[in-house]
């Protein structure tokens, strides 16, 4: 249990309940990405809050197992050179710094206020640096995957505006027609746009 948590008193329990609240969340966007009639910009918008829970979950466990690394080492740790006396603070309060050391490294910021202090924390922080590489490559190409969907319907409308308006000044269609048609085109458009949505 206590991977699930960030303390050996018993309230690793709190810890489990937030992994949990997080399993929660992914299986709450994927029935809805599946079985919900939504449009494409709502799907676009549960893909990323499915990136940033699954990123807040492994960076749940990181500050689990960085802090439980300093309760069984029995060397100098992070959580006596970060706190005058850790046995004093709250397991809460340890567990929100080293979430904070998690997600700083994760994205590659590294303020340097949290630090590993021996062979083994360092050894994780290491890993977890390597982790983070690819996890940060990841998520970039998946952001950039979720604005190009996101922004699909307006770049159709517009390329479908070009190809309209090559053909009738091709034709040789009276101006104020051309503007009608337009305007008409944009109406449409946003006529669909609010039907899906719905």
């Amino acid at each position: 249990g206590i991977v699930f948590g960030f303390g050996m008193d018993g309230s690793n329990f709190l810890g489990f309940f937030v992994f949990i609240k997080f399993l929660n969340l992914i299986s709450f966007f994927n029935y809805a990405s599946e079985t919900l009639h939504i449009s494409e910009k709502q799907d676009a918008a549960f893909r990323l809050f499915q990136l940033a829970t699954k990123i807040l979950i492994i960076a749940h466990f990181t500050a689990c197992l960085w802090n439980y690394i300093a309760l069984v080492d029995n060397d100098k740790t992070w959580l006596i050179s970060y706190f005058p006396n850790p046995s004093s603070e709250p397991s809460l309060t340890k567990y929100i710094t080293g979430f904070y050391w998690a997600v700083t490294t994760i994205v590659s910021v590294g303020y340097g206020d949290i630090s590993p202090t021996n062979t083994r924390e360092k050894i994780f922080a290491v890993g977890l640096m390597l982790v983070g590489c690819g996890l940060f490559g990841y998520s970039l190409n998946s952001i950039s995957s979720i604005l190009k969907d996101y922004s699909r319907g307006e770049d159709e409308y517009h390329e479908l505006l070009k190809t309209m308006s090559r053909s009738l000044y091709a034709s040789h269609i009276p101006p104020e027609i051309i503007v009608r048609a337009k305007k008409y085109l944009k109406y449409a458009w946003k006529e669909e746009m609010a039907s899906e949505q719905q």
